[in-house]
């Protein structure tokens, strides 16, 4: 038998230490994989992702805050929020989008769901752009509470 140095020999003791005391107890001393079921599988992957989500959006509220941009609604108030892009390029609700912007977040800016949707309504028949948006910032929400956007 061939015996191969360990390079960090504490790290070897602790290994031999812990094989012993798991032989000791008659537990496995190797590392089985246990087979998981089709079911199990898929279980422990929406945990995963769940999980995974979860803390993506707690990135997103100390990233952005958790209020409007524009009329200070709190998601605590059950309010749906959106991450809307100021350029007024198309973006879509997406994980994807969502890491994009935790990374760009001087781009992008946190609105409940009226302001969004007029802060769209502006762009788009309007023509505004962002920063014209900004200057009119205090008479923007008569325009938000147009009735062609209910």
């Amino acid at each position: 038998m061939i015996c191969i140095p360990y390079k960090d020999k504490q790290k070897n003791r602790e290994y031999q230490r812990e094989w012993a005391r798991r032989k000791k107890l008659g537990l496995p001393t190797s590392k089985k994989r246990v087979k998981l079921t089709e079911n199990e599988i898929k279980k422990r992957n929406n945990e995963c992702r769940r999980e995974w989500r979860k803390n993506l959006r707690k990135k997103r509220d100390e990233v952005f805050g958790i209020e409007c941009f524009f009329c200070g609604i709190s998601r605590k108030d059950n309010k749906r929020m959106f991450l809307h892009k100021k350029d007024g390029k198309r973006h879509r609700s997406s994980t994807k989008e969502l890491r994009k912007a935790i990374k760009e977040k001087e781009k992008w800016v946190l609105l409940c769901g009226k302001c969004h949707e007029g802060v769209h309504f502006c762009m788009n028949i309007f023509g505004m752009r962002w920063n014209d948006i900004i200057k009119v910032k205090g008479g923007v929400s008569v325009i938000w509470h147009h009735p062609c956007l209910g």
